[in-house]
């Protein structure tokens, strides 16, 4: 079982792009968990196309088991065995110290913290409270886990001089392969058309771009 978080304290950074597309890709090798533990479902709706039952809600579509969880209640307590999925994708927002203990009973393997065009400026603005997040995730500032920071539309540069600025370790974090600009795409495939962009004309190349997310970014 391989745990996966995309987490982000803004809004609007790229969060959702990253869940629903890596749950999506993933589907292709093994079971898959999506878990949303925000309040606005919006990784659920993409693949449910309706709203969340309340407090919790279970389905399942395009092969992927998918849970709104913005409680963050234990799986355990929800019948649901984490241990029958290869991976387990969580969307969530603040983590707080044992999160993912509290969910999973498990550490994550891999963080993703992506960073958007649409709000370049206040998603490398939160860069700093979001690392000091995820580096309290579970109690452990030792960092078990790989943190990836996702340039989506984002030169590279900008964000490494971020990290220079404020003061973090670079070989704590990987700053992943930069991909292009897709914002406004994404928002009307996500939001509305419920797609991945690799079913979009064109742009079916961006299916390696998530491939080398998933499984060439761990350390």
């Amino acid at each position: 079982m391989k745990v996966i978080l995309c987490t982000h304290n803004s809004g609007g950074v790229g969060k959702i792009t990253l869940a629903v597309h890596l749950a999506g890709y993933l589907s292709k090798w093994g079971e898959v968990l999506l878990v949303n533990c925000d309040e606005q479902a919006d990784s659920w709706k993409f693949f449910m196309e309706k709203e969340p039952g309340v407090p919790v809600d279970q389905g399942s579509a395009r092969g992927i088991e998918v849970i709104a969880n913005p409680e963050r209640r234990s799986l355990k307590k929800l019948k649901v065995k984490p241990n029958q999925f290869d991976f387990i994708v969580i969307d969530i927002d603040t983590v707080f110290s044992n999160t993912v203990q509290v969910i999973l009973n498990a550490h994550p393997d891999l963080i993703f913290i992506p960073l958007n065009r649409f709000h370049m400026y206040k998603s490398i603005d939160n860069l700093a409270s979001v690392l000091e997040m995820v580096g309290g995730i579970d109690g452990n500032p030792a960092l078990p886990y790989s943190v990836v920071i996702v340039p989506l539309g984002i030169d590279k540069e900008n964000i490494e001089s971020e990290l220079e600025r404020i003061e973090y370790h670079s070989e704590q974090y990987l700053v992943a392969d930069f991909m292009e600009d897709l914002s406004t795409k994404m928002d009307k495939l996500i939001y509305k058309d419920r797609r991945y962009i690799w079913d979009s004309v064109g742009l079916e190349h961006n299916k390696k771009y998530f491939e080398y997310l998933a499984f060439n970014t761990s350390r």
